[in-house]
């Protein structure tokens, strides 16, 4: 089964459209993948989605749906620490990290700073919707 570190940006576009994000979880729910994260990440999705700008526009049962299907289908790991320094915005070294340590498949964001790197160790950095393509052509 492919392991996918998915970014805070993909769960909240999930969280707000109907777009492709909201189908990874659809493929979440059906075991299409196995969801790797850290208790930094999964504190993060929590800090995000609490914003203003954001908890006005979500619907609260929808976020506890998604972090209860975290929790309930993820594998959280350990991050190293310190987290190694890799990517141009510091934030987004503990998603490279997380998606090391586990020896993950993929790191699916939609953040371009992630995106350029391409790959980290064995690990494709992806978009969701490259993701969701990889996902459904798989037998």
């Amino acid at each position: 089964m492919l392991k996918a570190v998915i970014d805070c940006n993909v769960w909240v576009s999930a969280l707000l459209t109907a777009g492709t994000a909201r189908k990874l979880i659809g493929r979440l729910k059906a075991g299409g993948f196995q969801l790797i994260y850290s208790e930094q990440i999964f504190d993060e999705l929590l800090e995000v989605t609490a914003r203003p700008k954001f908890a006005q526009k979500l619907i609260t049962e929808d976020k506890t749906e998604l972090t209860d299907l975290i929790r309930q289908r993820g594998i959280v790991v350990e991050l190293e620490s310190p987290i190694p320094a890799v990517s141009r915005d510091p934030k987004d070294d503990m998603y490279l990290s997380c998606a090391l340590v586990a020896d993950c498949d993929f790191l699916v964001s939609g953040d371009q700073d992630l995106l350029v790197l391409g790959t980290h160790g064995r690990t494709s950095i992806v978009s969701p919707a490259q993701f969701l393509a990889i996902i459904e052509a798989r037998p």
